[in-house]
């Protein structure tokens, strides 16, 4: 969760509800695949988020958002955290985890990546 919870910080991440009759209200059908996704996405908003510059402040709290709210923990778009992990510039990584995280990365990249899970271990 701290992982996830760094990622979003850095990228500035922040939900925008939209109002009225046209805002992002889903079809409620049983069928609809996503619909996990949409409850959220009607409980939160809608995400906005970027990568920083570099002479762009990265702390989510300094841009003056606040504090996220409880619902909004633990959350970070699959585009930014795929691209983590595809990235090979690690002075990003260090940038956005700190020495203290890329263990963690490094072994989740490792595990993502494994053809064989057996060789893991």
């Amino acid at each position: 969760n701290e992982f996830v919870n760094v990622l979003a910080d850095y990228i500035d991440l922040r939900f925008v509800k939209k109002e009225g009759k046209n805002g992002f209200r889903r079809s409620q059908s049983s069928s609809n695949v996503f619909q996990f996704q949409d409850e959220h996405r009607d409980l939160l908003g809608r995400p906005v988020w970027h990568w920083p510059q570099e002479n762009e402040s990265t702390q989510g709290s300094a841009h003056g958002h606040g504090e996220k709210p409880p619902q909004a923990k633990n959350l970070v778009p699959l585009k930014a955290l795929s691209d983590v992990f595809v990235t090979k510039d690690k002075e990003l990584l260090k940038k956005i985890f700190g020495v203290t995280m890329m263990t963690q990365y490094e072994a989740m990249k490792e595990i993502l990546l494994a053809g064989d899970t057996n060789r893991l271990v």
